[in-house]
């Protein structure tokens, strides 16, 4: 399955290890680093969301909304990582 943080390869280019690098992943391994960080600040505010208590008065949609969205940012930073480690073991 395809998420946000894998790109298709195609053209390649040795990299220092004498090992290709195609294009696609050398802009993927560019931008990485920036979606890791955009959701981490995601995870943050989420976490953030559900400390405060006006979050549980209302009826339970909200508190159902954020948990399913911060398992989601949660779920797409593990991917990131887990990608990011793939093409530098395979770059």
């Amino acid at each position: 399955m395809l998420t946000e943080c894998h790109y298709f390869v195609q053209d390649a280019r040795p990299n220092d290890r004498g090992l290709a690098y195609t294009n696609n992943v050398l802009r993927e391994l560019d931008a990485l680093p920036v979606r890791i960080e955009t959701l981490e600040g995601e995870i943050a505010r989420l976490h953030e969301a559900m400390a405060r208590p006006d979050l549980y008065t209302g009826n339970g949609d909200a508190v159902a909304r954020t948990q399913r969205e911060l398992a989601q940012a949660e779920a797409a930073l593990e991917e990131c990582f887990a990608r990011w480690a793939e093409l530098e073991d395979t770059g």
